[in-house]
């Protein structure tokens, strides 16, 4: 297309636009493009920031291996660098989880100390997965099995006496999920040289529960880490009261 020159400018004929149009708009993607890297650069620089005063105020222990070290940031002997890993450190690292067991209630008993001795309860528990990840933790279904005849809560297996099920589920970020269960326990697989009759002459029954979770801990969509908690617990029921009590668990 021809070009002609009009008062200093280049315009195109039939169209009526100048070149300092085009210039203009170009400049202004330009400054667009520049004001939005210094934004993203400035919102790193506040996030560092951040993460920097957060591991200097709690001075955490850092694990490298199977050796420990404790570390305390200070603006005199660590970097900005070194307080930013840190802090990253910190989000990242996938910790343990914790498996417990809340109360329990007695809902129905029936006991009797014949020959043979025998009982049949039906329990109400609360459980609750504590998660202190910055990820939330989804775990499979999982059995939490009771038995008689285990000494305590680190004792071995003793008999086994009933069965909770537990569906699977999701614990959020940092967080405590509650869940209840009901189960119904009987004595039909203790044997009769025990000393189940004495103990239900003595109104107390003791039991012990355990169980272990497996599942998977999930940063932002990026790292998954397989991990499990365990539980076991010990616990006496009151025959007379009708009353769960005395529960420790590991």
């Amino acid at each position: 297309m021809p070009l002609c020159r009009y008062s200093g400018k280049l315009t195109l004929l039939g169209t009526g636009r100048s070149s300092s149009t085009s210039t203009s708009i170009s400049q202004s993607q330009w400054l667009m493009m520049h004001v939005s890297m210094m934004v993203l650069g400035y919102a790193a620089l506040l996030c560092g920031s951040l993460l920097s005063v957060a591991v200097h105020s709690a001075k955490k222990h850092f694990m490298v291996g199977q050796r420990y070290y404790i570390t305390s940031y200070t603006a005199k002997d660590t970097g900005g660098f070194e307080l930013l890993f840190g802090g990253l450190w910190l989000v990242m690292r996938i910790r343990n989880l914790k498996f417990r067991l809340l109360s329990i209630s007695v809902e129905d008993l029936k006991v009797a100390a014949t020959n043979p001795p025998y009982f049949n309860i039906k329990l109400n528990a609360q459980v609750a997965v504590k998660n202190t990840n910055f990820g939330h933790f989804k775990f499979e279904n999982t059995t939490i099995s009771f038995d008689y005849g285990a000494a305590g809560a680190g004792a071995g297996v003793g008999v086994g006496v009933g069965d909770a099920f537990l569906d699977k589920g999701r614990s959020k970020a940092r967080s405590t999920k509650k869940m209840n269960v009901a189960v119904e326990l009987n004595s039909n697989n203790i044997p009769n040289n025990s000393s189940l009759q004495s103990e239900i002459e003595s109104g107390f029954l003791a039991l012990t529960c355990h169980s272990k979770l497996s599942g998977k801990v999930q940063l932002m969509k990026l790292i998954k880490k397989k991990k499990s908690a365990e539980m076991r617990c010990a616990m006496v029921v009151n025959l007379v009261t009708r009353a769960v009590q005395d529960i420790k668990c590991q």
